[in-house]
């Protein structure tokens, strides 16, 4: 796999999904330890340092965003991670008006930053991406 700068650290999506579940997502190791090897490159920090601070960060999300329903946990730079809950409810068939109940639901969004999507969107515009400078 390329490193460097301009490496290429997106994965096609069947990657993430091998097994056509869209509910467990796989993770590559090699694209893991590509995106910490270009970190560590672009930072000066060991590979090892680069992966403690990803694992931190990663807890630090989930405890976040699972401790604190319906508020944003922000990651500088690329966006916002929130749960959001969804109570339980019922349904009515305007046909046969009978009433079903709905499970609470929680799912997990993310709002992106925008000079992320400032990014995104002149990259689709010119054609280019912002790596190819």
């Amino acid at each position: 796999m390329p490193e460097g700068k301009n490496a290429d650290l997106t994965v096609a999506p069947e990657a993430l999904y091998p097994n056509d579940d869209d509910s467990t997502m796989h993770t590559p190791p090699e694209m893991v330890a590509s995106l910490i090897s270009n970190l560590a490159g672009r930072t000066g920090l060991t590979d090892d340092q680069i992966s403690l601070a990803l694992t931190a960060l990663a807890a630090l999300a989930q405890e976040q965003v699972c401790s604190h329903p319906n508020r944003y946990f922000l990651i500088p730079g690329v966006g916002a991670l929130m749960a959001a809950h969804s109570p339980s409810r019922e349904k009515m068939n305007p046909f046969t008006k009978k009433v079903t109940p709905t499970e609470a639901t929680v799912s997990l969004r993310i709002k992106f930053a925008n000079e992320m999507l400032q990014s995104l969107r002149s990259s689709i515009q010119t054609g280019r991406s912002a790596r190819d400078d």
